[in-house]
């Protein structure tokens, strides 16, 4: 009896401790960013920003430098001003994928390499499902630029073109 009894209280202390690791990993990350009205509410939460000019516009982007904004991204963000983006900034340059899990935003990527010229453009999907597209750059990239879904055309953006970072 006594055997049983400390049987289900190890089987009740193993599954308390697991579901507690496992909402605290699964919160950790992402619940970081749950919530988000506008991106502009990344300063408060420790995310720094900065400039990025394509041709002749100049875009506030939110810089995604380490992996666990770059898995983040705009995840759970909803909504995104006209000339505001994020740049994801790579420590060597690669072939990265880039997906739209928990985006509610259709977005316009791109990718820029170590010359810092525009060598791919992509249109990408919201997607809050289970599986989800992954994006990638047809060229070596060190940089990849997110911003608002039709951006590209209206701002005549193009491949080839050079961009300029602030404080790079």
């Amino acid at each position: 009896m006594k055997t049983q009894i400390l049987v289900l209280i190890f089987l009740f202390l193993a599954f308390s401790t697991y579901s507690l690791f496992y909402f605290f990993l699964n919160s950790a990350s992402t619940n970081n960013m749950l919530k988000l009205n506008n991106i502009s509410e990344l300063s408060s939460r420790g995310w720094n920003s900065t400039h990025v000019k394509i041709s002749n516009v100049t875009i506030l982007t939110w810089v995604a430098d380490d992996d666990e904004k770059r898995e983040l991204g705009l995840m759970h963000v909803k909504k995104l001003e006209e000339n505001e983006g994020m740049v994801f900034i790579f420590e060597d340059e690669g072939i990265y994928a880039f997906w739209m899990k928990n985006t509610y935003l259709p977005l316009d990527i791109i990718f820029v390499d170590k010359n810092m010229k525009i060598v791919d453009m992509q249109s990408m999907e919201p997607c809050n499902g289970s599986e989800c597209r992954l994006y990638y750059s047809s060229e070596k990239i060190k940089y990849a630029i997110e911003v608002n879904s039709g951006f590209c055309n209206k701002n005549r953006i193009k491949i080839g073109d050079e961009i300029w970072i602030e404080n790079k």
